[in-house]
């Protein structure tokens, strides 16, 4: 459905990019499946990320280590990529509050996300039953719904 809402847009598509990353197991998503779905649903220059100001990396070293010798990412691709590796390799995703504030922690400016609607077509139509539970939680829902996205922006 698509909604005018541009801050709406922006939250369901970084939902959508963490639920295809999460539900794929991360260790499973190559470096290039990872970044099409981060152009598609981020839209954001990965040149363009602030890779400076990262807090502790709080997922499992062992972890990155392993993703990255087992899709031979070389240097340059892991610096570029660094903050998507730290979001994605958290282990700290529980809720909706917790991707936004994950994301802003190491990505940066929800306020860059992709604004369009994305065409949800290429996400098989179980996931988006899976998310769309995951979103009626009640945590999650408040948190939708109530569209607070300033709070994290201006934080």
């Amino acid at each position: 459905m698509i909604n005018i809402d541009v801050k709406y847009n922006q939250l369901m598509n970084l939902l959508y990019f963490t639920a295809l990353i999460l539900h794929e197991n991360p260790m499973g998503c190559g470096p290039s499946y990872v970044l099409e779905k981060w152009n598609k649903y981020i839209g954001i220059e990965l040149k363009d990320l602030d890779t400076e100001n990262y807090f502790p990396f709080l997922g499992s070293t062992d972890t990155l280590n392993t993703y990255i010798k087992k899709w031979h990412i070389s240097d340059g691709v892991f610096k570029e990529m660094k903050g998507i590796f730290h979001f994605i390799f958290s282990n700290a995703i529980f809720d909706v509050e917790t991707i936004l504030r994950m994301y802003k922690t190491y990505i940066g400016d929800l306020s860059k996300i992709n604004n369009e609607f994305v065409d949800t077509n290429g996400i098989h139509p179980n996931l988006l039953k899976a998310i769309e539970e995951w979103l009626s939680k009640p945590n999650n829902k408040s948190r939708v719904r109530e569209f607070k996205f300033d709070d994290l922006i201006d934080e």
